[in-house]
């Protein structure tokens, strides 16, 4: 049986605040002594009204993640109200069978003169059953804020981030069967984020349901199962949140461009899936027995197999120990210039080396090709294992990101083990200079671990080059042909 389960539910506003607060006392007026005859008119827009949501179906189950996407004013956030039970559809039921709990806003129902005991004392109050448990979720509330003593402090003199993770200690105090959260992890700081994305995969794993609004699409791809693409009010698309998320950015990317207000073409249902690995017959005495390359082409912008030849297959990497060694960057400056250190506590034995025909390097021409390989031993089995590597100018962000999200190349290894990959760049476009990779491995948004692991060079060639990406480029040039010369 369902946790959630939304029927037909639709939700109308007016553009007046009179008619709004009327219509408001109306609502509350039903709810107390029920429907009078009059209600079925109530289904008709009146003069002034909109509907923000019309006419939706969900459902969501144990241990289901479901995403929700859409631009802004599409009806996410009255979706996710309704399924919140903090207001009532005007047609349709939603029915929770289960304790359902809200992350709608880390600081709704904060009281800015009380301190944050207090506050956690009045979050607690209608959930803890007895004295002991009331007690048991106030000193978990105080130990995953971290706010130490100033957990004792009136909330109005905490940050923001103080407030956040106030407000999600209290919200996550009691474990529900199913969570929704409305983008309330865009606030606070990084350690605080991933804190919170660790604490709702250990949820999902325990078969706690989730809705998650974000539009942030990276994390709906890797934290949910599926998705909804929520337009003007209505469900647009729902499927996997791969396909979903495709989807709907198809769909931006035309309207950025064209100005178009209908989404692109869903893809065929029965195109031919897009492989994911060749795999060839290795000659005799070679210790690998199989090999999965995927190679994407950037001109067809669809990836492609091909069969990999014996020098492409020869790995460099052993897991002995000493292959390799972190480059000397302290964590501070790893923190400061390239994101955040993240600990280890699901990767061992990590390896990796630069690779230019086949041998390791720490020097690459401009457009020539080179190769990253990775390798590292899962600790524990994983839910949902992705890894990007990322490009940064020596002291400075973000260039690019390759990531094995694309195409799900690392979804299906799900136990404990080796992983070992290699990444090929065939054309180095990145102009001369020093150049840091950092590598992110996750399962599914939660980091295992995150830090710097290559610097590099691109050298300098007879071409001047500007910017940091030396684009491949010809050129032809043509001469002027005087009109006389023409017979």
């Amino acid at each position: 049986m369902p946790i959630i389960s939304a029927t037909g539910i639709s939700k109308k506003y007016s553009l007046r605040d009179q008619q709004t607060r009327r219509r408001g006392l109306g609502a509350l007026f039903r709810e107390i002594v029920g429907p009078t005859e009059g209600d079925s008119a109530s289904v008709a827009l009146s003069e002034g009204e909109f509907w923000a949501l019309r006419d939706v179906d969900l459902t969501v189950s144990d241990g289901e993640t479901l995403g929700v996407i859409g631009l802004n004013g599409a009806g996410k956030t009255t979706l996710m109200s309704l399924l919140a039970g903090v207001i009532k559809p005007d047609t349709g039921s939603v029915v929770h069978n289960g304790d359902v709990q809200a992350v709608l806003s880390l600081g709704a129902g904060i009281n800015q003169k009380l301190t944050g005991r207090q506050n956690a004392e009045s979050g607690v109050a209608l959930r803890a059953s007895s004295i002991e448990q009331r007690e048991e979720m106030i000193a978990r509330i105080e130990e995953f804020s971290e706010l130490g003593e100033f957990f004792d402090s009136p909330v109005g003199y905490y940050s923001s981030g103080m407030k956040a993770r106030l407000g999600f200690a209290i919200c996550i105090s009691a474990t529900p069967q199913a969570i929704l959260i409305d983008e309330a992890l865009s606030v606070g700081d990084a350690s605080f984020k991933q804190k919170c994305l660790l604490y709702l995969e250990q949820l999902r794993r325990r078969g706690v349901g989730m809705v998650m609004v974000s539009h942030s699409m990276t994390s709906i791809r890797q934290f949910c199962d599926s998705a909804i693409w929520v337009h003007d009010g209505q469900i647009r698309a729902r499927g996997s949140s791969g396909e979903v998320v495709h989807e709907y950015l198809q769909f931006v990317e035309q309207r950025q461009t064209s100005s178009l207000a209908t989404p692109a073409p869903a893809r065929d249902g029965n195109a031919a899936p897009v492989a994911r690995s060749g795999t060839r017959a290795e000659p005799a005495g070679s210790k690998i027995k199989s090999v999965m390359g995927t190679a994407f082409n950037a001109v067809d912008r669809r990836p492609s197999v091909r069969a990999l030849g014996p020098v492409e297959r020869e790995l460099h990497l052993s897991g002995q120990p000493g292959e390799w060694i972190r480059p000397e960057i302290t964590a501070t400056e790893v923190n400061e210039l390239y994101g955040r250190q993240r600990p280890e506590p699901g990767v061992a034995e990590f390896s990796a080396a630069l690779l230019v025909n086949g041998q390791p390097t720490n020097e690459v021409w401009p457009h020539e090709s080179m190769e990253i390989e990775y390798r590292f031993r899962l600790a524990e089995p994983v839910g949902n294992l992705n890894v990007s590597l990322v490009f940064h100018k020596e002291g400075s962000g973000r260039l690019a990101t390759i990531s094995t999200l694309n195409q799900d190349l690392l979804k299906d290894q799900s136990e404990a083990g080796v992983v070992h990959c290699r990444v090929r760049i065939p054309d180095m476009v990145l102009a001369p200079g020093n150049y840091v990779v950092t590598i992110s491995i996750h399962d599914g948004k939660p980091y295992l671990w995150r830090d710097v692991i290559l610097t590099f060079r691109v050298r300098t060639s007879e071409l001047l080059t500007w910017g940091d990406i030396n684009l491949p480029y010809s050129y032809e040039v043509y001469s002027t042909i005087d009109e006389a010369d023409v017979e």
